[in-house]
């Protein structure tokens, strides 16, 4: 019985947003260069051009995404609300979602 009482209490905690939900950020590099990722300053991988990094587990709510390029130059960044799996996409211009 104990067991369903956790159970019951967990699934509680999650209705009402206690326990915290995560989502996925897929992010698309369709320029022709090598990227890192950053999600609020934390590097998340690299990612070729024409490639996608799949980062999973990242909190809801908003969070400073950048890719900088091998010169250290910000090639585009956005802050994305993540309230479900999302793609961001960056381009020769810059990021689009």
């Amino acid at each position: 019985m104990k067991s369903k009482s956790a159970i019951g209490i967990i699934v509680l905690l999650l209705v009402v947003g206690v326990i915290g939900c995560s989502y996925n950020l897929n992010v698309e590099n369709r320029t022709s260069r090598t990227l890192d990722i950053y999600v609020d300053s934390y590097f998340e991988g690299s990612v070729a051009g024409g490639n996608s990094l799949f980062i999973r587990n990242i909190p809801q709510g908003e969070h400073l995404v950048e890719a900088i390029d091998a010169h250290g130059v910000v090639v585009a960044d956005d802050i994305v609300y993540l309230d479900e799996d999302t793609t961001w996409i960056i381009d020769e211009h810059g990021r689009r979602r």
